[in-house]
């Protein structure tokens, strides 16, 4: 979307030292914890949600990943304004950006390494589902967190917070909406990926299983690269059309190591 109209000149810029750098959060300062706690019946759908997507992450992880976007914010943020002049430059008609938390997110994943993180397949479905319950206990914790200043703060925060708890209400719905649509797309390529090779690999089982079949009749006294070889040059020699079902350029080397995996039990013949 717009990441593709931005130069990411500025992606060198951003060590993932900082990303691991810690920054005080809702979950290290309350006692609250992600899959746990009792939401504000406003956000209640959209903390089920989130949870649904996190229903495989401990209480620790998720906290981890809440490190993570607190640092991901704070160090992107003299970034995110950078981003958004260009986006303002890109558009004759724009006359200002918002940036919700989950926008800011969302405008810096192509800038970070999820790999880097120690939690093992982390996807950004999952990151702007931990940002969801991170404001979904903002909502709860604000009230309480007054009492930590003097006065006059004290009494400031006092006429604000409920202006501030309606805006992480409709952060909230911003921030899930980005992780259902994130989290979905991704499973729904990881099915689409496998089906497509689990396809791939029945269309060309016949080619596979003839392979299969000249090597263990012939040559398996030969070396696969060899016995590879020798069987392309039968079937091309035949004008087989079972050769058709592979698009390699070289078939020999997919003919070896089709051999090489039937003899190491990696793929077993049809009965």
């Amino acid at each position: 979307m717009y990441q593709d109209k931005i130069k990411q000149e500025a992606k060198e810029a951003i060590s993932i030292e900082n990303v691991r750098a810690r920054h005080s959060n809702i979950f290290e300062r309350s006692d609250l914890l992600p899959m746990s706690f009792e939401p504000d019946e406003d956000v209640c759908d959209a903390t089920h949600i989130a949870r649904d997507i996190l229903i495989k992450r401990s209480d620790k992880q998720i906290i981890e990943l809440s490190k993570a976007v607190t640092s991901m914010l704070r160090i992107g943020e003299n970034l995110l304004q950078s981003l958004s002049m260009k986006l303002l430059d890109t558009s004759s008609t724009r006359k200002s950006v918002v940036l919700s938390e989950g926008r800011s997110l969302y405008l810096l994943l192509d800038y970070f390494d999820l790999n880097e993180l120690q939690i093992k397949s982390i996807q950004w479905g999952e990151l702007f589902a931990t940002l969801t319950l991170m404001q979904s206990a903002e909502i709860l914790h604000a009230p309480s967190e007054i009492d930590n200043y003097e006065e006059p703060l004290k009494a400031y925060f006092k006429q604000t917070v409920q202006s501030n708890i309606a805006q992480l209400k409709e952060e909230v719905i911003d921030s899930v909406a980005r992780a259902e649509c994130l989290f979905d797309k991704n499973n729904n390529n990881a099915k689409l990926g496998s089906a497509g090779g689990n396809a791939k690999a029945k269309h060309m089982e016949p080619l596979k299983v003839e392979v299969i079949k000249r090597y263990l009749k012939n040559y398996t006294e030969f070396s696969a690269r060899k016995a590879g070889m020798i069987i392309e040059a039968e079937l091309e020699t035949e004008k087989s059309e079972l050769l058709l079902l592979s698009e390699a350029e070289e078939k020999n080397h997919q003919f070896s190591k089709w051999i090489g995996d039937f003899k190491n039990g990696k793929w077993k013949m049809p009965i």
